[in-house]
């Protein structure tokens, strides 16, 4: 298993990279700066040349669960925080989605991952607005 919390692992071959939490940080802000460009989160695995490469982390449960990245999403206009919503897939189910809230402080802001660890906090009307974008950026009809 890679050596920090979060790296790129590739769904087919299984190859892994590191991803720093202050490099991911940088990459979710500059993903916000890009209105949530979907294509920014699946790269071509080096292994086995196919566009399969996602964010992957552990989550914090008694039995360990490995997530992989689908989509992400989130609420811009505050450059000292971004909370975000994380669809995710889990290796042992695949089918299954699992929905993650998240947030980073600003770039260069002390601390600025920690919310990778705790959940971001909405007002009903962004939970709306999130929904909304959600849907927006990933073809959906709905929220599932």
């Amino acid at each position: 298993m890679a050596s920090t919390k979060y790296w790129w692992e590739c769904s087919g071959c299984r190859t892994q990279e590191d991803f720093r939490a202050g490099l991911l940080v940088n990459f979710l802000w500059d993903l916000a700066e890009s209105r949530w460009n979907q294509e920014k989160l699946i790269r071509r695995c080096s292994g086995c040349n196919r566009d399969a490469f996602r964010i992957t982390y552990d989550f914090p449960r008694a039995d360990r669960i490995i997530l992989q990245v689908i989509a992400i999403v989130g609420i811009t206009g505050d450059e000292h925080y971004l909370p975000m919503m994380w669809e995710t897939q889990s290796d042992a189910n695949p089918e299954a989605r699992w929905f993650d809230f998240k947030y980073v402080k600003g770039r260069r802001d002390k601390g600025a991952n920690l919310g990778l660890k705790t959940p971001a906090v909405f007002e009903a009307h962004q939970l709306g607005s999130l929904f909304q974008l959600y849907c927006k950026k990933t073809g959906r009809i709905c929220f599932p």
